[in-house]
């Protein structure tokens, strides 16, 4: 069973070591974090953040900026 949530809060996220909990937040106020607001709470759809900042680096030449 798999036990890792396809969901995580900002804070949660920017554990992980993937981006800043800063870039994080950023993003979402822009719009451009994959996820929604459960009451006050931003949560992040972690697969698909993962695919936008696959893409991203691919953009850049493999260097995500």
């Amino acid at each position: 069973m798999n036990t890792t949530s396809n969901y995580l809060t900002i804070r949660q996220t920017a554990a992980l070591g993937i981006i800043t909990e800063f870039q994080l937040r950023r993003m979402a106020k822009a719009g451009e974090l994959p996820g929604f607001y459960s009451g006050r709470t931003y949560k992040v759809n972690i697969p698909m953040l993962i695919e936008k900042l696959d893409a991203m680096s691919a953009v850049n030449g493999g260097m995500a900026q």
